[in-house]
C-alpha cells in the first residue's frame, strides 16, 4: 500500500512536458492496476480471515493467498518504482525499499514455488516434491 501511495503522491506533483505525470492515460493505466489488485490483495485477506475464524481454512488456501499476495505485491512496488521512474531509486523516496522487501516476502515467507507446489498438490492430488 505505501508504494502504491507514493507512487500516487509522486503522479499528482511531478511535473513532465508541461504538465503532472498523473494526466497521462499510461500513468493513470498503470495507478488504476495498482489500485485493483490492492483490493484483490485486501479481500483475499480478508476472506481467509473469515475462512479462520470460521475454522474452515485450509493449507491450499493459505498458501494460495500467500503466493497471490507475494506475487502482486511484488508487481505493485515494481509498477510504483517504474511510475517515478529513476526517482523510484532514491532511498528517500522509499519505493526502492518497499520493492526489496517484497522481494524478501516474495522468498522468505514460503518460496512463490513451494506455495505453488502445495496448491498445485492439492489441485493434483500428486506430490511433486518429497
Amino acid at each position: 500500500m505505501a508504494a502504491y501511495e507514493i507512487a500516487v503522491a509522486y503522479a499528482k506533483t511531478r511535473v513532465q512536458f508541461g504538465r503532472e505525470i498523473g494526466r497521462f492515460q499510461l500513468v493513470q493505466n498503470k495507478l488504476a492496476n495498482m489500485l485493483a489488485q490492492l483490493t484483490a490483495i485486501k479481500l483475499t485477506c480478508f476472506r481467509l480471515n473469515e475462512l479462520a475464524d470460521e475454522g474452515a481454512m485450509t493449507s491450499p488456501m493459505a498458501s494460495m493467498a500467500k503466493m497471490f499476495a507475494a506475487r502482486q505485491g511484488r508487481w505493485i512496488c515494481s509498477e510504483a518504482r517504474d511510475i517515478m521512474g529513476g526517482n523510484g531509486l532514491l532511498l528517500e523516496n522509499h519505493v526502492a525499499r518497499h520493492l526489496t522487501d517484497m522481494e524478501v516476502v516474495f522468498t522468505y515467507e514460503g518460496t512463490d514455488s513451494m506455495q505453488s507446489l502445495i496448491l498445485g498438490r492439492h489441485i493434483t492430488g500428486f506430490s511433486a516434491f518429497a
